[in-house]
Protein backbone atom coordinates (compact mmCIF):
# COMPACT_ATOMS: atom_id res chain seq x y z
CA UNK A 1 0.00 0.00 0.00
CA UNK A 2 1.59 3.40 -0.80
CA UNK A 3 -0.07 6.50 0.23
CA UNK A 4 0.58 10.34 -0.45
CA UNK A 5 1.51 12.89 1.71
CA UNK A 6 1.73 16.63 1.46
CA UNK A 7 4.50 18.16 3.56
CA UNK A 8 3.62 21.65 5.03
CA UNK A 9 6.16 23.76 6.21
CA UNK A 10 7.53 23.46 9.85
CA UNK A 11 8.03 27.40 10.56
CA UNK A 12 4.81 29.64 12.08
CA UNK A 13 6.85 32.56 10.32
CA UNK A 14 5.64 31.39 6.71
CA UNK A 15 4.11 34.54 5.58
CA UNK A 16 1.11 32.39 4.18
CA UNK A 17 0.15 29.01 3.92
CA UNK A 18 2.20 27.11 1.24
CA UNK A 19 2.39 22.75 0.18
CA UNK A 20 5.30 21.90 -0.75
CA UNK A 21 4.49 18.22 -2.51
CA UNK A 22 7.75 15.79 -2.74
CA UNK A 23 9.84 17.83 -0.17
CA UNK A 24 10.70 16.70 3.12
CA UNK A 25 9.77 19.96 5.19
CA UNK A 26 7.81 20.30 8.11
CA UNK A 27 5.70 17.15 9.09
CA UNK A 28 3.67 15.37 6.71
CA UNK A 29 0.07 14.91 6.15
CA UNK A 30 -1.44 11.79 5.21
CA UNK A 31 -3.84 12.87 2.03
CA UNK A 32 -4.82 9.19 1.10
CA UNK A 33 -5.10 5.78 2.28
CA UNK A 34 -6.88 2.61 2.17
CA UNK A 35 -5.88 -0.49 0.35
CA UNK A 36 -4.51 1.09 -2.88
CA UNK A 37 -1.13 2.49 -4.35
CA UNK A 38 -1.83 6.62 -4.45
CA UNK A 39 1.63 7.64 -6.72
CA UNK A 40 2.96 10.08 -8.89
CA UNK A 41 1.05 13.33 -6.99
CA UNK A 42 1.34 17.01 -9.62
CA UNK A 43 -0.52 19.72 -8.22
CA UNK A 44 -2.81 21.48 -10.74
CA UNK A 45 -3.14 25.38 -11.24
CA UNK A 46 -6.55 25.80 -9.15
CA UNK A 47 -4.55 23.66 -5.78
CA UNK A 48 -5.96 20.36 -6.30
CA UNK A 49 -3.66 17.37 -7.04
CA UNK A 50 -3.85 14.62 -10.02
CA UNK A 51 -2.22 11.55 -9.21
CA UNK A 52 -2.14 8.09 -10.13
CA UNK A 53 -3.67 5.09 -8.27
CA UNK A 54 -4.99 1.08 -8.16
CA UNK A 55 -8.09 2.27 -6.54
CA UNK A 56 -9.82 2.34 -10.25
CA UNK A 57 -10.84 -1.90 -9.08
CA UNK A 58 -9.65 -3.22 -12.26
CA UNK A 59 -6.94 -5.99 -13.00
CA UNK A 60 -4.56 -5.70 -16.11
CA UNK A 61 -5.30 -9.08 -18.41
CA UNK A 62 -2.04 -10.21 -19.19
CA UNK A 63 -0.15 -10.39 -15.61
CA UNK A 64 -3.02 -9.73 -13.54
CA UNK A 65 -1.63 -6.80 -11.33
CA UNK A 66 -4.43 -4.06 -10.31
CA UNK A 67 -4.57 -1.26 -12.78
CA UNK A 68 -3.95 2.13 -12.72
CA UNK A 69 -5.51 5.19 -13.57
CA UNK A 70 -5.41 9.11 -13.26
CA UNK A 71 -7.57 10.54 -10.07
CA UNK A 72 -8.18 13.93 -8.93
CA UNK A 73 -8.46 15.40 -5.25
CA UNK A 74 -9.13 18.74 -3.09
CA UNK A 75 -5.77 19.46 -2.06
CA UNK A 76 -6.75 18.24 1.80
CA UNK A 77 -7.55 14.81 0.23
CA UNK A 78 -11.17 14.94 0.22
CA UNK A 79 -13.02 14.56 -2.93
CA UNK A 80 -11.28 11.55 -4.29
CA UNK A 81 -12.96 10.96 -8.23
CA UNK A 82 -11.59 9.38 -11.25
CA UNK A 83 -10.73 10.88 -15.13
CA UNK A 84 -9.39 8.21 -16.94
CA UNK A 85 -10.71 4.01 -17.07
CA UNK A 86 -8.32 1.91 -18.27
CA UNK A 87 -8.22 -1.94 -17.94
CA UNK A 88 -3.77 -1.30 -17.73
CA UNK A 89 -2.35 1.24 -16.87
CA UNK A 90 -1.78 5.11 -16.38
CA UNK A 91 1.02 6.76 -15.30
CA UNK A 92 3.46 9.89 -14.61
CA UNK A 93 0.82 12.68 -15.04
CA UNK A 94 2.61 16.23 -16.07
CA UNK A 95 0.69 19.30 -16.05
CA UNK A 96 0.85 22.46 -17.87
CA UNK A 97 0.25 26.06 -16.50
CA UNK A 98 -3.26 25.75 -18.66
CA UNK A 99 -4.26 22.72 -16.53
CA UNK A 100 -4.05 20.25 -19.27
CA UNK A 101 -2.44 16.54 -18.24
CA UNK A 102 -0.06 14.56 -20.07
CA UNK A 103 0.57 11.16 -18.98
CA UNK A 104 1.50 7.82 -20.31
CA UNK A 105 -0.77 4.91 -20.92
CA UNK A 106 0.37 1.43 -21.15
CA UNK A 107 -1.28 -1.53 -23.52
CA UNK A 108 -1.27 -4.82 -24.61
CA UNK A 109 -1.07 -5.34 -28.15
CA UNK A 110 -1.65 -9.46 -28.40
CA UNK A 111 -1.21 -9.25 -32.18
CA UNK A 112 2.25 -8.24 -32.00
CA UNK A 113 2.99 -10.10 -28.56
CA UNK A 114 4.41 -6.25 -27.13
CA UNK A 115 3.40 -4.21 -24.19
CA UNK A 116 3.81 -0.52 -25.68
CA UNK A 117 3.53 2.50 -23.95
CA UNK A 118 2.44 5.82 -25.58
CA UNK A 119 1.91 9.48 -24.33
CA UNK A 120 -1.67 10.65 -23.87
CA UNK A 121 -3.24 14.26 -22.77
CA UNK A 122 -6.93 14.86 -20.43
CA UNK A 123 -8.19 18.12 -18.91
CA UNK A 124 -8.44 17.69 -15.87
CA UNK A 125 -12.27 17.10 -15.73
CA UNK A 126 -11.66 14.49 -17.67
CA UNK A 127 -12.51 15.28 -20.96
CA UNK A 128 -10.75 15.26 -24.19
CA UNK A 129 -8.69 12.74 -24.19
CA UNK A 130 -6.11 12.26 -26.62
CA UNK A 131 -3.18 10.17 -27.52
CA UNK A 132 -0.16 12.37 -29.04
CA UNK A 133 1.96 9.35 -29.51
CA UNK A 134 1.29 6.23 -31.62
CA UNK A 135 4.76 4.40 -32.32
CA UNK A 136 5.63 0.85 -32.15
CA UNK A 137 7.69 1.35 -28.96
CA UNK A 138 7.77 2.96 -25.35
CA UNK A 139 7.29 6.88 -25.51
CA UNK A 140 7.56 8.10 -21.89
CA UNK A 141 8.90 10.77 -19.14
CA UNK A 142 6.80 13.51 -20.63
CA UNK A 143 7.71 16.48 -19.57
CA UNK A 144 6.14 20.33 -20.20
CA UNK A 145 7.70 23.50 -20.74
CA UNK A 146 7.94 26.03 -19.05
CA UNK A 147 4.89 27.70 -21.14
CA UNK A 148 3.07 24.83 -22.08
CA UNK A 149 3.51 24.88 -25.55
CA UNK A 150 6.76 21.90 -26.03
CA UNK A 151 6.85 18.70 -24.62
CA UNK A 152 10.10 16.92 -24.03
CA UNK A 153 10.17 13.04 -23.90
CA UNK A 154 12.04 9.72 -24.31
CA UNK A 155 10.94 6.95 -26.76
CA UNK A 156 12.64 3.69 -27.95
CA UNK A 157 11.40 3.98 -30.96
CA UNK A 158 14.22 4.23 -32.77
CA UNK A 159 14.75 0.38 -31.67
CA UNK A 160 17.73 -1.82 -31.25
CA UNK A 161 21.51 -0.67 -32.11
CA UNK A 162 24.46 -0.68 -29.95
CA UNK A 163 22.85 -2.20 -26.97
CA UNK A 164 21.86 -5.36 -28.64
CA UNK A 165 24.85 -7.66 -27.93
CA UNK A 166 24.51 -6.54 -24.16
CA UNK A 167 21.84 -8.08 -23.78
CA UNK A 168 21.06 -11.90 -22.76
CA UNK A 169 17.61 -12.51 -21.61
CA UNK A 170 15.29 -10.13 -21.80
CA UNK A 171 16.41 -7.48 -24.16
CA UNK A 172 15.50 -3.73 -24.05
CA UNK A 173 15.69 -1.14 -26.98
CA UNK A 174 17.45 1.91 -25.20
CA UNK A 175 15.39 5.52 -25.54
CA UNK A 176 16.78 8.35 -27.09
CA UNK A 177 14.98 11.98 -26.14
CA UNK A 178 12.62 13.51 -27.98
CA UNK A 179 10.62 16.97 -28.76
CA UNK A 180 7.28 17.80 -29.93
CA UNK A 181 4.51 20.68 -30.05
CA UNK A 182 2.07 20.38 -27.17
CA UNK A 183 -0.56 18.83 -29.61
CA UNK A 184 1.87 16.23 -30.94
CA UNK A 185 2.54 17.84 -33.94
CA UNK A 186 6.34 18.09 -34.53
CA UNK A 187 7.58 15.71 -33.25
CA UNK A 188 11.69 15.03 -33.48
CA UNK A 189 14.68 13.21 -31.81
CA UNK A 190 17.04 15.40 -30.32
CA UNK A 191 19.41 12.73 -29.22
CA UNK A 192 20.75 9.38 -31.51
CA UNK A 193 23.42 7.89 -29.80
CA UNK A 194 24.37 4.45 -27.83
CA UNK A 195 23.34 5.53 -24.51
CA UNK A 196 20.16 5.35 -22.59
CA UNK A 197 18.99 8.88 -22.72
CA UNK A 198 15.67 9.71 -20.69
CA UNK A 199 13.86 11.31 -17.71
CA UNK A 200 14.59 14.71 -19.38
CA UNK A 201 13.79 18.23 -18.00
CA UNK A 202 13.65 22.06 -18.74
CA UNK A 203 15.95 24.17 -17.59
CA UNK A 204 15.84 27.65 -18.28
CA UNK A 205 18.33 29.71 -20.22
CA UNK A 206 20.47 32.23 -17.63
CA UNK A 207 18.61 35.32 -17.41
CA UNK A 208 16.20 34.31 -19.27
CA UNK A 209 13.01 36.10 -19.82
CA UNK A 210 9.68 34.35 -19.14
CA UNK A 211 8.85 34.80 -23.07
CA UNK A 212 11.90 33.51 -24.09
CA UNK A 213 11.48 29.97 -22.20
CA UNK A 214 9.62 28.95 -24.86
CA UNK A 215 12.44 28.61 -27.76
CA UNK A 216 13.23 25.53 -28.55
CA UNK A 217 16.81 25.04 -30.25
Amino acid sequence: MTELVDHLPASATVPTPEKFLGYAIGTPEKLTDGPFHDIDPAELPDGRIVFTSTRIGSFEEYHNPPSRALFVMQPDGSDIRPITFTPIFDNEPKVTSNGRIAFIRTDNFFDRAKVETQIHVIRPDGTDLRRLTDSEGNDSHPFYSPDGNHILWSSSRFGFKDEAPLTIFTPQPYAELFIMNADGTGQRPLTDNQYEDGTPAWQPRAGARPSQLSQVR
